[in-house]
């Protein structure tokens, strides 16, 4: 492609293009545009990406981004046949999985330290704000944070002790983020109100959500937004069935598998709730196929329906069913996860209540049942310790706000041999340099790489090969796109469809120049 950083001799040419683009992209039908499908060798960035409008429509979506009703993947429902495993159509990578380090083993309750560090702000969308002052003495599930808007979250004491101070303190994936760090006094006081037998009586719509709101209750997959507001689309919006996410894709980590072999009726009885709130008569449960254990115990909890037995009256029947995935990374992915189930697919700039849909991860589902039949925070969860440095590698009860330090300690320590520390997976996880965070409600995992896992490489000039393109799930350029951010062009790397990237990291994975695309993709959307 011809020059086009500023002044450049190609600059002219560029905003000729863009002029182009710009009017072509006004004639098209629709708010913006569907991802294209894929490499076309023959043509400008900047003109395919117009292109892409028409090219990547799909026949069961309206122009508006609308579903028409389109065909249910085939999967296993009451009393239905195994079907062969779905999956999104184009793109993504299979790296190797590395889930059997952590697999098979008992979940190990950790005790909260004597020391916790609970982060204030837990989610996307408006801080939190700090509600109790240093010296006051909190019980377990009390406020310590409350939600400063509609789209914000509380945050609730793991422990009871006493404050001890409010400041900056490290976080994962900042440098420093406002913390309440509290003194455990051991007493646990104020747990026994989350210990009873859960009881579902079926309020109001207004009220369940009210639970699930004060419990704090995010998306535990890891984008952490608050999931009633998730749970509360706009009005216009015709929203007909919940999807539930069981496919934890990112290698390493099992917590969520492990939590749907292990409480399968907590998970069900969570997407019921979930269903009613949204007024659905349709939940499918997408789960990928090498995750077999966790498909039998979901099939057989919504089978025999032992999670009803918490619940006091008539309540909502939805239908059920359990969809095995083809294993492909990025399975999970939202709109990945949707285009396989129903075959629709979310329009650019489109939010998935676009096309009549919801999805919720399974913890997120579990802990909405908590706070709803128990009023129970969401001050705890299940997380994956991992790797070839990792001593004791398994699925560990935390409570959040346990140093990551703890963490490891709990769980034996970790290896001479270890390289590097990674919070979340390998693929969308953020490098640790030391172990000073805490746990917080959206953090899976954590990854004690030796070196025949973590291996440097020196970034090389791409050789435009085109496997970053084939990659993609999205159907983007990610060559295209970075190449135009290493010159500062965010307009043109933008039209290009830099804001549709979900910044999965298949192309970086794929790259034999080892380019660092998603990290200058994440730049591009900064401006």
């Amino acid at each position: 492609m011809q020059h086009s950083r500023p002044g450049g001799p190609g600059q002219e040419v560029l905003q000729g293009r863009l002029h182009h683009v710009h009017a072509l992209r006004e004639e098209l039908p629709g708010e913006g545009h569907f991802p294209g499908p894929g490499r076309d060798r023959h043509r400008p960035c900047e003109v395919r990406a117009a292109l892409q409008v028409h090219r990547g429509l799909p026949a069961e979506v309206h122009p508006d981004g609308a579903a028409r009703d389109a065909p249910i993947a085939k999967g296993r429902g009451r009393g239905s046949m195994k079907q062969a495993a779905a999956g999104f159509p184009r793109g993504g990578v299979h790296p190797a999985e590395g889930k059997e380090v952590s697999l098979g083993t008992e979940v190990v309750r950790v005790e909260a330290p004597q020391k916790i560090v609970v982060q204030v702000t837990q989610h996307l969308g408006k801080p939190s704000k700090v509600a109790i002052q240093k010296g006051d003495v909190v019980r377990v599930g009390q406020l310590l944070a409350s939600a400063d808007g509609p789209v914000s979250s509380p945050v609730h004491s793991p422990v009871s002790g006493k404050v001890l101070k409010i400041s900056g303190a490290p976080v994962v994936g900042a440098i420093q983020g406002e913390c309440i760090e509290v003194v455990n006094d051991g007493k646990n006081e104020g747990a026994e109100e989350f210990t009873r037998p859960p009881v579902v009586d079926w309020a109001s719509r207004d009220a369940f959500l009210a639970r699930i709101r004060d419990a704090g209750v995010v998306g535990m997959g890891g984008a952490a937004f608050p999931t009633a507001v998730k749970l509360s689309p706009p009005g216009d919006a015709r929203v007909d069935c919940l999807v539930l996410n069981g496919c934890e894709c990112e290698p390493y980590l099992t917590a969520d598998d492990t939590l749907m072999r292990t409480r399968p009726d907590d998970v069900m009885a969570g997407a019921v709730i979930m269903a009613s709130v949204l007024a659905v008569q349709r939940i499918l449960i997408g789960i990928e196929e090498n995750k077999p254990r966790a498909i039998e115990a979901m099939e057989a909890a919504a089978r025999m329906g032992g999670y009803r037995r918490c619940f006091q009256g008539e309540g909502p029947s939805p239908e059920v069913r359990v969809i095995p995935l083809r294993t492909r990374y990025p399975q999970g992915a939202e709109k990945q996860l949707i285009d396989a189930l129903l075959h629709r697919r979310v329009g650019s700039g489109k939010l998935p209540f676009s096309v009549g849909v919801v999805v919720q991860n399974v913890a997120t589902a579990a802990a909405a049942f908590e706070a709803v039949a128990l009023g129970k925070p969401l001050f705890e969860r299940i997380v994956t310790v991992s790797g070839g440095a990792a001593n004791r590698p398994g699925n560990y009860q935390v409570k959040v706000g346990t140093p990551l330090s703890a963490l490891v300690e709990a769980a034996g320590g970790a290896k001479e041999t270890l390289r590097a520390m990674i919070a979340g997976g390998p693929m969308m996880g953020k490098s640790l340099r030391a172990l000073d965070a805490p746990v917080t409600k959206a953090f899976s995992g954590l990854l004690l790489l030796d070196d025949r896992e973590a291996r440097a490489f020196s970034e090389r000039d791409c050789i435009r090969c085109g496997r970053c393109v084939d990659a993609c799930p999205m159907g983007l350029s990610p060559c295209e796109i970075t190449a135009l951010a290493e010159y500062s062009q965010w307009e043109p790397a933008v039209v290009c469809g830099a804001l549709d990237c979900v910044e999965c990291g298949s192309c970086q994975y794929v790259c034999p120049a080892r380019r660092h695309l998603v990290a200058r993709i994440r730049l591009t959307k900064l401006y």
